[in-house]
């Protein structure tokens, strides 16, 4: 039995983090699927993975939202049945160097597909679509 249904309690809840599982050998669409059920929070972030520069093997690189592998407009629409005010945290891996300035502009697209989501969300709801 998951540990989570032994617990069988509904405050306990996982934070999805839809890049961290690659590194345990399963795909952000794997962990989102089995996870999406129990989250309570939520860590969004994109990635791409390149050539290891040296020529061996290969490295996680996160890039700004929306331009990488994570299907970014998927990921919320799995969490449809979560609370309108989920925590949701965006993460940032910056290149070395790169500014807080830089960072804000990067996100901003993710901020209006977020909150245009859960608008949706909670009209679909009012209008009693979500049934």
């Amino acid at each position: 039995m998951p540990p989570l249904e032994a617990v069988n309690d509904p405050a306990l809840g996982v934070c999805l983090d839809v890049a961290n599982s690659i590194c345990a050998g399963e795909w952000p669409e794997e962990t989102t699927a089995m996870l999406a059920p129990s989250a309570i929070n939520l860590h969004l972030k994109d990635y791409v993975i390149d050539p290891d520069p040296c020529g061996v093997g290969f490295r996680i690189r996160g890039v700004p939202p929306g331009t990488g592998r994570a299907d970014i407009p998927w990921i919320p629409d799995q969490l449809a049945h979560c609370d309108a005010d989920m925590g949701v945290i965006v993460e940032h891996w910056l290149p070395l160097g790169a500014s807080l300035e830089e960072g804000r502009r990067n996100s901003l697209g993710l901020s209006v597909v977020l909150r245009r989501r859960a608008a949706s969300s909670r009209a679909a709801e009012t209008c009693g679509l979500d049934e």
